[in-house]
């Protein structure tokens, strides 16, 4: 259901998962089984991020205060 972008970033790990609606603002502005497949590739991402770059944290969110459209970010911290 998502593109799923990286953002060119040096310092850490930068995902942005967009889920192919137009015109979508919210997660809960998705059908209830599309909800899901987002959860379910966010979930993927996390895993593939904190497999390959090693972070000690990941932060996760859907900040619209930018860009319209729903994205999700996700970023892998390091001490």
């Amino acid at each position: 259901l998502c593109r799923v972008l990286m953002e060119d970033e040096k310092h850490y790990p930068w995902f942005f998962l967009v889920p192919r609606r137009l015109n979508i603002s919210r997660l809960m502005d998705l059908p209830f089984i599309e909800q899901i497949q987002v959860l379910k590739e966010l979930d993927a991402t996390q895993k593939i991020l904190w497999k390959h770059f090693q972070p000690k944290q990941l932060n996760v969110a859907a900040i619209g205060n930018k860009t319209e459209q729903l994205h999700i970010h996700v970023i892998g911290r390091y001490s």
